[in-house]
Formats: C-alpha cells, sequence, structure tokens
C-alpha cells in the first residue's frame, strides 16, 4: 500500500513539473488599421513557444483587455508556434491593453502585456477597403491582393500531336510548364491574369502551335501582351464566340530548331539538352469577373493546332473544342469525342492525348510510349482518374527511368 501512495505521489510531481514547465505565451501586435475618424481595428496573434495547446477562457483574470470590457472575442485556443492575425479588435484609437497569463500550478506565470495602439495604423490611401498589408496595391482601388495557380511551383500540360491517332504516344511533342496569378480586387474579383510558362521540349515533327481558350469576352479585354525573356513578343488575341483565344507559340520553330528528320528538341538522349524557353503573357479586363461564375480557372483550356492548322486541334481530356474546330475530325481513327454527350479527346479506353499534370513531369523520351515509362498510366486513364492517381510521380513503383527524359532542374 505504501508502494502504491508513492507512486501517486511522484506522478501527481510529475504532472505539477510540467504544468510549472509550461512558458508564457506572448500576445503579438501584428497590425492595425485606420477605418475612419477615432475608429481602428487591429489584428493580434501570439507566440507559445510550448509543445501543448493551452486554453485560457476569453474575460478572465488570465485573458482579458482593459479599459472597458474585457471580453472583445480574443484568441482562447492557443496552439504551439507563432500565429498571427487570428482576431482583430475594433476601438477608438485610445488606450487598450491585452492581458495574459499561461495557467500553471502556483505560482503562477507573470502577465504579458500587449499595448494596442494606432501609431503604425496603415491608411487606406486608395479607398478600396483592403487595407496593407493584405492590399498589395494600396494606390491602386481596382487591385487589392494575388492569387497564383499552382500556388508555388509550376504544373505541365504535354501534349500528342498525332489526333485523332495515338501515334507513338510519348508525350513529349509539346510540354510547356505553367503558373497563372490572378489579381483579385477588393471585391474577390478578377481584374488581370499573368501566366509563367516554360516550353521544355518539342518531341514533333510538326511545327504546332500552343493557344489557351479563356472563358471571358473578348469585348472584355481590356489590354494584353505576351513576353519571351522579359521582351515584348506578338501573342495574338482575339474573340472565339463568346470566348476569347491568346495564340501564345504560333509555331514552336519560331523559339527552338526542329529540323525534323528524326532529330527533335529536348526529348533524345542522343541529342543536347537545350535551356527551356521563358515564356509569359499578361491580360487586363474591362470589367472584373467573378471567379465563381467562370465555367474552368488556370490553366484554362490550353490546346494545340497540329502543325499550325486552325481547327486541328487537341485538348485536355474532357475540355470542349473551340468554335474553330473542325468538328470533321471527331471520331476518326482513334478519337471517341462525341459533343452531344460531353465527351472530348479521349480513345474508347479514355486514353487522352493532352495532359495536365500537378508539379514539374518527367515526360517520356522519343518513342517510348508513357504506358511503358509511366506503368501505372494506362490503369488511371482507363479508370477515369479514380485509381493510381499518383501514377507520373518519379519513382520505381511507377515508372521505367531508362524511358524518362533527364530533367535540368
Amino acid at each position: 500500500m505504501k508502494a502504491c501512495y508513492l507512486i501517486l505521489i511522484v506522478l501527481a510531481m510529475l504532472v505539477s513539473v510540467q504544468l510549472a514547465a509550461q512558458t508564457p505565451i506572448i500576445p503579438q501586435l501584428n497590425y492595425v488599421w485606420h477605418l475612419g475618424p477615432d475608429l481602428y481595428q487591429a489584428w493580434l496573434g501570439y507566440q507559445n513557444n510550448n509543445a501543448t495547446t493551452i486554453t485560457i477562457p476569453a474575460g478572465t483574470s488570465d485573458n482579458y483587455f482593459s479599459p472597458g470590457s474585457s471580453d472583445l472575442g480574443q484568441v482562447t485556443t492557443f496552439l504551439p508556434g507563432t500565429h498571427e492575425a487570428v482576431f482583430s479588435v475594433i476601438w477608438d484609437g485610445s488606450y487598450l491593453e491585452w492581458a495574459l497569463r499561461t495557467p500553471k500550478s502556483p505560482p503562477y506565470n507573470p502577465h504579458q502585456y500587449l499595448l494596442v495602439d494606432m501609431s503604425a495604423a496603415y491608411e487606406d490611401e486608395d479607398l478600396d477597403t483592403v487595407f496593407p498589408p493584405i492590399d498589395l496595391y494600396p494606390d491602386d482601388p481596382d487591385r487589392a491582393f494575388d492569387v497564383y495557380y499552382p500556388s508555388t511551383g509550376m504544373n505541365t500540360l504535354a501534349f500528342e500531336d498525332l489526333w485523332p491517332q495515338v501515334g507513338d504516344y510519348d508525350f513529349n511533342d509539346m510540354v510547356i510548364d505553367y503558373q497563372f496569378k490572378y489579381i483579385h480586387n477588393n471585391d474577390n474579383e478578377i481584374k488581370d491574369i499573368f501566366a509563367e510558362l516554360e516550353l521544355r521540349s518539342v518531341g514533333a515533327t510538326f511545327q504546332d502551335a500552343f493557344l489557351i481558350e479563356l472563358p471571358i469576352s473578348f469585348a472584355n479585354i481590356e489590354s494584353y501582351q505576351g513576353y519571351h525573356d522579359g521582351a515584348p513578343v506578338n501573342m495574338p488575341m482575339y474573340a472565339a464566340g463568346t470566348k476569347s483565344v491568346i495564340k501564345v507559340i504560333g509555331n514552336t520553330a519560331d523559339y527552338v530548331p526542329v529540323p525534323g528528320f528524326d532529330i527533335f528538341w529536348n526529348s533524345q538522349l542522343s541529342q543536347p539538352t537545350y535551356p527551356t524557353i521563358k515564356l509569359s503573357f499578361e491580360i487586363s479586363l474591362i470589367t472584373p469577373v467573378d471567379p465563381g461564375d467562370l465555367p474552368y480557372l488556370a490553366p484554362f483550356n490550353p490546346y494545340i493546332n497540329v502543325n499550325r492548322v486552325v481547327g486541328h486541334e487537341v485538348h485536355l481530356p474532357g475540355m470542349p473544342p473551340t468554335a474553330f474546330a473542325n468538328p470533321d475530325l471527331f471520331g476518326l481513327n482513334d478519337d471517341t469525342t462525341d459533343p452531344g454527350t460531353g465527351r472530348y479527346y479521349v480513345t474508347s479506353t479514355n486514353l487522352p492525348w493532352a495532359l495536365n499534370i500537378t508539379g514539374r513531369w518527367r515526360y517520356p523520351v522519343e518513342k517510348k510510349q508513357v504506358t511503358h515509362a509511366y506503368l501505372n498510366f494506362a490503369a488511371w486513364a482507363e479508370s477515369g482518374g479514380t485509381i493510381n492517381q499518383d501514377w507520373f510521380e518519379y519513382n520505381l513503383d511507377n515508372c521505367d527511368p531508362d524511358f524518362v527524359y533527364p530533367q535540368g532542374w
């Protein structure tokens, strides 16, 4: 029995030591907005250096504001780490203090006091009701913040240009990486569209064109401009029915030497590897659009014109052709496109001619079918994308490294 009491005492001491080891949570003032005469909004956060989540009820002697109401909606659950702009308080700019005390066994931790003041308040210079530092364009009432897709890095588009035939099915005829940036206004509407692109492979005898259809009326385009390595280049833009098309690459031969005769660019192990071609464009809209009203967002509806023939379009699976597409090509050879049922650019077993892949994809070498380079591709495609969703990842479970082109990054 004495041993049991001894164990309980030891456990109690361990609990007490653990509580006593808690370090104070530090309140932080992140930024203040000047809303109007005698009206300010402060955004606050905290730093919790403890390894555990700590709860401190609001309005108590351990978590309160003064003077006035002690409970101003402050945070009560403090997760480990530093957390900015967790909550905000609105006040008249007079003296305001947040007191925070991390509880533990007596004696208590001392209070951590934070003076909430307006000395560094941001002014809404452009009167768009979005304040710095969230407002990245403080002098522009039409622009407030940026949204990226993908949020970091780049995704890959890869095309097979022998549609409506399967062809060699190596998906290196055109390989382009992309990242889009939208500039939103204070109503979360898109005002501008920017795209950063990298052409990585032209494994095609044809000299193809690369275009992107946007679900935005051409009449709503205020301005547009294309760039190659930061220098302006001609990227025509025009109406496509109720939508718009920008021709990013009019001819792959404009950027890369593709002599044909079985010599291709960045797809053959026997040939040199060249630096990627960096392209970009920017589009501004007259009337901003709500992204929720658009049928699709980035990368929108990218496609190639095979050998630059208008109407001979190759799109991502399930994406509709443009108003310029030649419908006489639908259903020929290996294609089973049926506009009446919404079926586009797939074979009878759902194999596509274009891919949109998360991350920078390592594509197959010349004349090596993607189904041989990536062992789980066929099962993924035939299932409609329900299985083997990581088929594109470069590892021994997914691919044959001998059939994958070595990348320069």
